[in-house]
C-alpha cells in the first residue's frame, strides 16, 4: 500500500504546475512543523531535529526556486522572508525554543494561505 501511495504522490508532484508545487511545499512544511512541535513538547530531540531539518530543506528549495526565475522586488522580499524562517528554525532547534518555532509556524501558515489564494486566483483568471 505504501508503494502505491508513494507512486500516486510522485505522479501528483510530477504533473503539478509551479504554483501548485509551491502550495504543496508549504503544506508539507506545515505538517513537518507540527510534528517538530509535538516532538519538542515530548523532548524528543531526535524527532524534533528530523522535522526541523526537513522543513529547512523546503525553505532552501523555495529560496533556490526564486533565484532561478524572474524576480524583482517581490522575489527579493520572499527570499529574505524564507531565509528568516530558516533562521528561526535553526535557532529553535539549537536552543530548543518553542517561541521561535511558533513564530516560524505562524509565518509558514500565512505564506501557505497566500499561495493558496494566488493559486485560486490564477485558476479563475485562466477559466
Amino acid at each position: 500500500m505504501t508503494d502505491a501511495r508513494q507512486a500516486y504522490g510522485d505522479m501528483e508532484v510530477l504533473s503539478a504546475n509551479p504554483r501548485r508545487l509551491v502550495v504543496m511545499m508549504f503544506e508539507a512544511a506545515s505538517r513537518f512543523l507540527l510534528q517538530a512541535q509535538e516532538a519538542m513538547e515530548r523532548q524528543d530531540f531526535e524527532g524534533q531535529d528530523y522535522y526541523l531539518v526537513r522543513t529547512q530543506r523546503i525553505y532552501t528549495e523555495l529560496q533556490m526556486a526564486l533565484e532561478r526565475g524572474p524576480g524583482g522586488a517581490i522575489a527579493v522580499s520572499l527570499r529574505e522572508l524564507y531565509a528568516h524562517v530558516g533562521e528561526l528554525l535553526h535557532l529553535a532547534s539549537l536552543h530548543d525554543r518553542q517561541d521561535l518555532l511558533a513564530e516560524a509556524m505562524t509565518i509558514n501558515q500565512q505564506l501557505w494561505e497566500a499561495w493558496k489564494e494566488a493559486e485560486v486566483r490564477c485558476q479563475n483568471q485562466a477559466a
